[in-house]
C-alpha cells in the first residue's frame, strides 16, 4: 500500500458488510454474533493471505484494501473472499452466511468517508434488489462487486 501513496496510484479498497447481520444478533444474541464476526474476520483474513489487509469499519462492516490496481486481480480476490464467507457453514447458528462487497479506490486528495459511503450506498442497493449476493463489476472507481 505504502508503495502505491509514493506512485500515486489508486488504491483499491472493498468494504463488505454482513448480509441480514440484524436477524443473526435478533435471533442468537449479540453474544454469538460477536462470535460470528471473530470467525468472519478469520474467513477474510486467511482469504486476503498476503494480498492486503483488513479492518473492522463498523457493527458488521470490514473494509479490504487490497495490494494491487490489476482489475482482474480484485474481481478473482473478490470472489474468492465472498466464496469462502459463504460457503462456510456456522453449526453455532445452524447456516452459512453472507457478504455483499463493494468496491473503491482510494486516489490522492480524495475523501476515503465519501467513497465508501458511496460503495456502501450501492451495497445496500444491491441487497434489496438481488436475491443472491454475487460479485459483479460496476463501475471505475466506486460500485458494487
Amino acid at each position: 500500500m505504502f508503495q502505491s501513496l509514493l506512485l500515486r496510484r489508486p488504491i483499491p479498497c472493498l468494504p463488505e458488510d454482513i448480509d441480514h447481520f440484524k436477524d443473526i444478533n435478533d435471533q442468537f444474541g449479540h453474544v454469538k454474533g460477536d462470535k460470528i464476526l471473530v470467525r468472519i474476520y478469520a474467513i477474510l483474513s486467511t482469504a486476503i493471505g498476503d494480498c492486503g489487509f483488513i479492518g473492522r469499519w463498523g457493527g458488521e462492516e470490514f473494509l479490504i484494501v487490497l495490494e494491487t490496481a490489476q482489475w482482474d486481480l480484485i474481481f478473482e480476490k473478490a470472489n474468492e473472499i465472498r466464496r469462502a464467507v459463504a460457503e462456510y457453514w456456522h453449526a453455532d447458528i445452524g447456516k452459512s452466511v453472507t457478504m455483499t462487497l463493494g468496491f473503491c479506490q482510494y486516489r490522492e486528495n480524495t475523501s476515503l468517508d465519501i467513497l465508501i459511503a458511496s460503495a456502501d450506498e450501492r451495497s445496500c442497493k444491491s441487497m434489496k434488489e438481488l436475491s443472491k449476493y454475487i460479485v459483479i463489476p460496476a463501475g471505475k472507481d466506486s460500485g458494487i462487486l
